[in-house]
């Protein structure tokens, strides 16, 4: 897992330590297969052909690195410099996975492994992005209306005009997603559900750049067959 230093260097941080449970699988989300790979490949793939990441890191259970590692070496990635151990929560994984990143590493690009149609517009437009304020996150419109619940009832319905999704990727300056996980073990902030949330809770700003609704997040049965769907398609044209 070695390759050619780069003087400025973009890492891309996968997090792969899902256990899937609500996949109710006894094998972890990102080893189920897509087409026939496991959908982990699938990103590592993008990452792999585009140029603005030069590095890759995966951090995983620790119960599964060897599995990755196989998958990896399989795979003949030459950006993927190592898998890790992850930790107990997402955030001390990303938290890990920012420590463990090559040195010279200047912007660091963190996906959640089971988005596995991360594309290379999307990889573009965070990079340029981070350039303006140290951190940027993909999101995309509301389809349902949300509501605020409150003892079992609806309490206020917000507008749509300023609420989005926010998928990952998420790219940071490593300056500032460092300071934002250092900013959150001293508050005690343990289980962020992504990166712009501890950006945010550090004082920093996040500049949004438009996504995709085919970068899916798979999380139950369903989503496979969407994925499937959708590589059944781009295979047709």
């Amino acid at each position: 897992m070695s390759g050619v230093f780069f003087m400025k260097r973009t890492t891309a941080l996968i997090l792969a330590g899902g256990t899937g449970e609500r996949m109710m699988s006894s094998v972890p989300k990102q080893f189920l297969l897509l087409a026939g790979k496991p959908i982990v490949t699938y990103s590592i793939e993008t990452f792999e052909s585009s140029e603005k990441i030069s590095d890759i890191l995966v951090v995983c259970h620790a119960k599964y690195v060897g599995e990755m590692e196989a998958i990896v070496s399989k795979m003949g990635s030459k950006k993927t410099r190592k898998v890790i151990p992850g930790g107990k929560t997402r955030q001390e994984s990303s938290f890990l996975g920012v420590q463990n990143c090559p040195p010279g590493t200047e912007h660091i690009l963190i996906h959640d492994a089971v988005r596995p149609f991360v594309s290379a517009e999307d990889i573009a437009g965070l990079t340029e992005a981070v350039q303006e304020t140290g951190a940027a996150g993909l999101v995309i419109d509301l389809i349902d209306t949300v509501v605020e619940i409150d003892a079992g009832l609806i309490g206020n319905i917000p507008s749509r005009d300023r609420l989005k999704r926010i998928q990952t990727p998420q790219c940071f300056r490593c300056d500032v997603i460092t300071k934002a996980h250092d900013t959150a073990r001293d508050n005690n902030l343990e289980n962020a559900a992504d990166d712009c949330t501890l950006v945010l809770a550090s004082g920093g700003r996040v500049k949004v750049v438009n996504g995709s609704e085919k970068n899916l997040k798979i999380t139950s049965p369903l989503d496979i067959e969407l994925a499937e769907n959708i590589i059944s398609r781009s295979r047709s044209f």
